[in-house]
């Protein structure tokens, strides 16, 4: 599932680490049509967009330079991904955008300081 911010090129240098969180065709499905906190993906078009976009994401996000993530474990193995590569830049998280619907990229900004 895909999500981003139209101005999301411009801000992406202001980021040491992004991480894109990718799910197969069947999680998209399953998360969109069980969830209960967002209706987004329950009408037949918005399904219809968020399986069109699936596919698209992990490349563009790929060409950007992003941190490829499997998304279609458990969410406490996803977040414990996200985490591992943050202490593997050195640092310590200060902040964490998951942004768009279900968990799609990840942007992430860390402090040397500890």
């Amino acid at each position: 599932m895909g999500g981003s911010a139209e101005n999301e090129a411009d801000v992406l240098d202001l980021f040491d680490l992004i991480a894109c969180l990718v799910i197969d065709e069947a999680t998209l499905r399953h998360r969109l049509a069980t969830r209960t906190t967002n209706p987004f993906g329950q009408h037949p078009e918005e399904l219809a967009a968020a399986l069109k976009w699936n596919p698209r994401m992990r490349p563009m996000y790929e060409g950007r330079g992003a941190m490829i993530i499997d998304a279609c474990e458990p969410v406490s193995e996803v977040v414990d991904s996200v985490v591992e590569a943050v202490q593997g830049l050195g640092g310590r998280c200060i902040g964490v955008d998951v942004v768009g619907c279900g968990l799609t990229s990840t942007k992430i900004r860390r402090s040397s300081a500890q």
